[in-house]
């Protein structure tokens, strides 16, 4: 069994006279569902602009790529902006990049004095993350904080979703130290530091390797475990079925389980899609690593080629696959990410192109600039036409939009909240008492527990379960769980009596 957790109760609501029929769906929402739970459960927006920022980071990477080719500088001038959602200020300053011209005096992938300290930072902002919520834990701990294992658990999955979104700053930050030019200096930094020296070594294994690797390669592998570790089921229906059934408890405030199987990491993804985000943290390595490690010692340009082509065929099957797995559950967010996957495959047609210098109409610096902005200005077109439709229908024609599998599956109009809505909230009630009678169970050695209290709570649980169970209602499996737990502490109260009884006797 696992951890049962007292959930604070709501005030009861005044005492309505309407009947059960009239009681509409606004009414069932108020009473039931806790707001607070449902905005934290529900991702419809909040995985789109993960989406949207998982894209432009790879555009980002792809604009690194292209400093030597080179684009054209209009069009690299134009798009610089995206370095703003891998943060990586570098690229921001005078020095940062040749923003296409091959006259400059300093790297084409840019220059800066002491880059090490700049990478040094970079390598720590996720260990510090990771230092402040260990500290965080030991605090409210020794504070006594009765919901001590539910902060740490909360914190631990927000910290785990903005890991994921620092993977390409930090990456790139730390993995740039490894370029050398070659007349022996640094790429990034060729007049502080020689290659091979002893700064650049030890800056390389504990830069690069010890801090940015760990991060690199241990935010997948926590992933991993964390995702696979909640798998209870390999079907695709009742893996959907199981997550809205957790969802729907965290919602109503009976349970916590949403955040201790770290349901927020996955809770996006159909069955067969679970891991995207370990998948999407190695391919954001792949391309790091072909950014970074593939290069050729400036001024040689022998790898760029491979690079663009590398770099296209990922972008390419990155698309195909999600295209065909159709990985989202909210089939909306499954829509943009089609979108958004293409609109990097018409980008990378031109990587393709330019990276292995083929020389034709399309490839000359103003066909580049004009059909790149005619191809990206078309998607950006269509994804913000798509958006707008999606938050007009939901908001305005939410039936619609909930047919149509636009809105998140787990929310306060689900029919399991508003077609049950009294016997849900006695259900609630029920499995209110029935945590009690376990928390109050627990405390006190097995002879003080009341047999009584245990008994009542064991009947009515067993009774709503029942109910549950000729609905096939979500709530059943908590029912049940509870029913188990509270009939295991009864038989254990009452079997201690019966004894006690019989050494008396």
């Amino acid at each position: 069994m696992g951890r049962q957790v007292v959930i604070p109760q709501r005030s009861a609501p005044a005492k309505d006279s309407t009947t059960d029929d009239t009681k509409d769906v606004a009414y069932w929402s108020r009473v039931l569902v806790v707001p607070s739970r449902s905005r934290q459960v529900s991702r419809l927006w909040l995985e789109k602009a993960l989406v949207l920022t998982d894209g432009v980071q790879l555009f980002a990477l792809m604009w690194q790529l292209s400093q030597p080719w080179p684009w054209p500088a209009r069009w690299l001038g134009a798009t610089r902006w995206s370095n703003a959602f891998t943060l990586d200020f570098f690229s921001f300053r005078a020095t940062g990049a040749a923003m296409g011209s091959t006259s400059q005096s300093f790297s084409l992938w840019g220059e800066m004095p002491h880059y090490w300290l700049y990478a040094l930072v970079w390598a720590l902002v996720p260990w510090t993350g990771v230092l402040v919520l260990q500290i965080a834990k030991r605090t409210w701990t020794k504070q006594g904080r009765s919901d001590f294992l539910l902060l740490g658990v909360t914190w631990e999955n927000v910290l785990l979703q903005i890991l994921q979104s620092l993977y390409v700053p930090a990456g790139l930050a730390v993995l740039r130290l490894v370029n050398c030019n070659a007349d022996g200096g640094v790429s990034v930094d060729p007049t502080g530091m020689s290659c091979g020296s002893v700064g650049h070594v030890m800056a390389v294994l504990v830069i690069t390797c010890a801090l940015g690797g760990g991060f690199l390669v241990g935010l997948p592998w926590i992933l991993r475990r964390r995702i696979r570790e909640s798998m209870v089921h390999s079907s695709v229906e009742k893996h959907e079925r199981f997550v809205q059934g957790k969802e729907l408890e965290f919602i109503l405030g009976t349970s916590d389980t949403y955040l201790e199987l770290y349901m927020p990491q996955f809770a996006s993804f159909r069955r067969h899609s679970v891991e995207m985000p370990v998948q999407m943290c190695i391919l954001k390595l792949l391309l790091l690593l072909v950014f970074s490690v593939l290069r050729s010692p400036p001024p040689s340009m022998a790898n760029q080629g491979m690079q663009g082509s590398i770099f296209f065929f990922v972008v390419v099957s990155l698309a195909v696959y999600r295209t065909w797995r159709f990985p989202y559950r909210c089939v909306s967010t499954s829509y943009l990410v089609i979108l958004v996957d293409w609109m990097l495959v018409a980008n990378g047609v031109f990587v393709l192109l330019c990276a292995n210098g083929v020389r034709s109409a399309l490839t000359v610096s103003t066909s580049v600039t004009s059909s790149l902005t005619f191809l990206n200005a078309c998607f950006l077109v269509m994804i913000g036409s798509k958006g707008l439709h999606d938050f007009a229908l939901i908001n305005l024609h939410p039936q619609s939009a909930k047919a149509k599998g636009l809105c998140w599956p787990t929310n306060e109009r689900m029919k399991e909240i508003i077609y049950y809505g009294s016997k849900v909230e006695s259900w609630v009630k029920a499995i209110h008492i029935a945590q009690s009678t376990i928390l109050a169970s627990l405390l006190v050695i097995p002879s003080m527990r009341s047999c009584e209290d245990l008994k009542t709570a064991l009947d009515q649980v067993e009774l709503c379960y029942e109910e549950a169970v000729s609905c096939d209602h979500l709530l059943m499996g908590q029912l049940y769980e509870v029913s188990l737990y509270v009939h295991e502490l009864y038989i254990q109260s009452l079997s201690y009596q019966l004894a006690m009884a019989t050494c008396f006797d």
